[in-house]
């Protein structure tokens, strides 16, 4: 019998596929008026 191996998340995608998201939830956030305002560095 086969054993059966556990699946793990693909982490090959695009550093500007991270960027987009980020954007697409910080926006959703700012229409929501939810979250808390960072100081930059």
């Amino acid at each position: 019998m086969k054993q059966k191996r556990a699946k793990s998340s693909n982490s090959t995608g695009l550093a500007i596929q991270d960027v987009a998201t980020a954007d697409m939830v910080y926006r959703k956030a700012l229409e929501k008026k939810i979250g808390i305002k960072l100081q930059q560095f």
